[in-house]
């Protein structure tokens, strides 16, 4: 009945996905708002139809708590994305295993790597028996990253010479905020988790210490928050485009992050539409700010032996965590839902779902082409 379904519709982050959609995307896809209230939802189909100008999209009641809606949800797509988190707290493993028993393709963009290991050791054999593909962490947590560092990986491996044995992701720019929303997920699972390793998503992986893939960028490296999260998935992306290789895995940023942020947060906006109130009313940031974030990262790849570097530059409009991760989740989930779009089955990250260069295209034909830029290039 539909390409898609954005579960979770009238929350923040999804209320951007429902609005990108229904502006009207190349091939029309068909898709319909999901949540757990009815009123709530017909409201915002009322309002998007009204301010596209187009028929107002259909609804889906579906609770995360009553399992039968959420597998007749389901039923009714081709793809599930949900934007409903912390997802581990508010029982997102019922919508996986509905999604599973619907045989329809699921995405979330969770950062929370304890239950996504907890998810990949109860549904992965399932999911690919099924035919079913699983991909957590589509969002700033890990998809631009996973994407630079496969891009890269993938190009240097194109010679045939073997795979790479170091990557890294170097994070250049990331103009964008938080909300309380995010903070309430990294709380939960912070207070409810051990810390996880790199490799836990990668299990036979041989681990590598960081440090060889940290020489790919010889300027200052600096700890990218977020590294716990995208780490994991950077390695399981490996681990499966490369099953029998070691890999030296690592994601920092520059010191040009804080350069580039101090330019972005002197606009006198950030005092007259602050911010700030995203931190305790559970709102994203204002919409001048998602319009005027952006986000550049580079992903390099290298096979010690020869020392040639693959590296892939990634440019991108909008603030990387809201109005950026709204569109690039949902351009990987419509991917899911055309003939011939999955690469595979199972629990894949976010680059390897659809495969790095069919993501790679998605991303840079959305919004005319002035959505992501990439840039390939080769050093010595």
């Amino acid at each position: 009945e539909f390409d898609l379904v954005v579960y979770g519709a009238t929350g923040f982050t999804g209320k951007l996905a429902a609005t990108y959609l229904a502006r009207g995307l190349p091939g029309a896809p068909k898709f319909a708002l999901g949540g757990r209230t009815e009123e709530d939802l017909l409201a915002l189909s009322k309002e998007l139809g009204a301010g596209a100008g187009r028929p107002a999209p259909p609804t889906v009641v579906a609770d995360l708590g009553d399992y039968d809606s959420l597998l007749a949800m389901a039923r009714k797509a081709k793809v599930v994305l949900t934007y409903v988190g912390p997802y581990e707290e508010f029982g997102g493993e019922h919508l996986i295993r509905a999604a599973l028993d619907a045989c329809t393709h699921y995405v979330d963009i969770t950062g929370e790597t304890p239950w996504k290991l907890d998810m990949l050791g109860r549904y992965e054999k399932e999911a690919q028996d099924r035919g079913v593909v699983v991909v957590q962490s589509a969002g700033l947590d890990s998809l631009p990253a996973d994407l630079a560092a496969s891009l890269a990986a993938e190009s240097l491996a194109s010679d045939d010479e073997g795979p790479p044995t170091e990557v890294a992701v170097m994070w250049e720019k990331l103009n964008g905020w938080v909300s309380a929303g995010t903070l309430h997920s990294g709380m939960y699972s912070a207070t409810h988790h051990a810390p996880t390793n790199d490799y836990s998503l990668a299990p036979g992986m041989k681990q590598t210490p960081k440090w060889a893939a940290q020489l790919l960028f010889p300027e200052l490296h600096l700890p990218y928050p977020m590294s716990f999260v995208d780490t994991p998935t950077l390695v399981r992306s490996m681990h499966l485009m490369f099953p029998k290789a070691s890999v030296s895995v690592t994601e920092d940023m520059a010191p040009s992050v804080a350069a580039h942020f101090a330019v972005f947060a002197a606009d006198p906006r950030m005092v007259s539409d602050s911010p700030l109130q995203a931190l305790t009313s559970g709102e994203g940031p204002p919409e001048w700010m998602q319009a005027k974030g952006s986000f550049t990262l580079e992903g390099r790849a290298r096979r010690h032996a020869q020392g040639r570097v693959a590296a892939v530059r990634i440019e991108g409009r909008g603030d990387p965590g809201y109005g950026a991760c709204a569109k690039y989740s949902v351009e990987l989930a419509l991917g899911l839902s055309r003939p011939g779009g999955p690469a595979g089955a199972g629990f894949l990250t976010p680059a390897l779902a659809l495969g790095p260069k069919k993501l790679q295209q998605r991303l840079e034909a959305a919004e005319h082409g002035q959505f992501m830029k990439f840039e390939t290039f080769f050093m010595n």
